[in-house]
């Protein structure tokens, strides 16, 4: 016998996934098991409570790393832009420093900074 869950995705959860999840105080804490629940905290697991009790709360998560590594990644290449518009602007030839076409020498081509 096979057991299955089924799983029902509502409307109301996908609105509460497009909300800010709060940064957790605890992360930053450093006191670990000796924590006694400290307001911050408290007012932490209220807000959250919403995503806990809805059971996305996991979901909640890992959305906010993709749009905290998005972030990242959108000034990581605002970075490399600058830096490859200061190469050309020297004149350097962007494609044979970090190669062109199929040749990828370097992780910049990657990110389409050319």
């Amino acid at each position: 016998m096979k057991r299955t869950e089924n799983i029902l995705i509502e409307d109301s959860d996908y609105e509460l996934l497009q909300k800010v999840l709060p940064d957790n105080p605890c992360d930053s804490c450093g006191l670990g098991m000796a924590c006694c629940g400290c307001p911050k905290g408290r007012t932490y697991s209220e807000k959250v409570k919403p995503y806990k009790d809805s059971g996305i709360y996991e979901a909640a998560l890992a959305v906010k790393h993709i749009n905290t590594a998005g972030s990242r990644m959108a000034g990581l290449q605002n970075e490399i832009n600058k830096e490859c518009s200061y190469l050309r602007e020297q004149g350097f030839d962007l494609n044979r420093l970090f190669g062109s076409g199929e040749k990828i020498s370097h992780s910049a081509k990657k990110l389409n900074a050319f």
